[in-house]
């Protein structure tokens, strides 16, 4: 190679000009790790593994939070069907008529999910308030059949 000053002959590749490895443009080149000049990252570099302990804390920490998540819970009483004409004839004292009797079971959901059965009862500190003791606890696979 000749002396005369590198930017004056047309056919050097500027690559030669730098100690430092070049990268190809050429994306099979690229895609083959082998033939790429970037370090390799495994899977364990990219992922680092938590310990089991940390793993632990932060799955509880993330439970606790979870578990602050208020939910909607919807006793239904009863139900019923009527024609709009009917419903829209409803005036103040008008008996509904529901599809349960008096001490039958009323149903618990958390959105559309039925969850428990339970029956109304009045709270012991305040008559005037009722609630509802569970009977039932719908199981998972009833749960989970419920939610599909």
């Amino acid at each position: 190679m000749s002396n005369a000053d590198p930017m004056l002959q047309p056919d050097l590749d500027v690559s030669q000009l730098s100690n430092e490895p070049q990268l190809s443009s050429d994306p099979l080149l690229l895609s083959d790790p082998q033939l790429s000049n970037e370090p390799q990252l495994s899977n364990e570099d990219a992922f680092p593994q938590l310990d089991d302990k940390k793993a632990a804390e932060s799955l509880s920490k993330n439970l606790e939070q979870l578990m602050q998540i208020p939910i909607d819970i919807r006793v239904v009483v009863g139900s019923t069907k009527m024609s709009i004409s009917d419903f829209t004839n409803l005036e103040q004292g008008a008996f509904v008529q529901l599809d349960r009797q008096i001490g039958d079971p009323v149903d618990i959901f958390v959105g559309d999910c039925l969850i428990a059965k339970g029956e109304l009862t009045f709270l012991d500190d305040d008559k005037s308030c009722f609630g509802v003791c569970l009977t039932e606890i719908v199981d998972n696979g009833q749960l989970n059949n419920a939610a599909r």
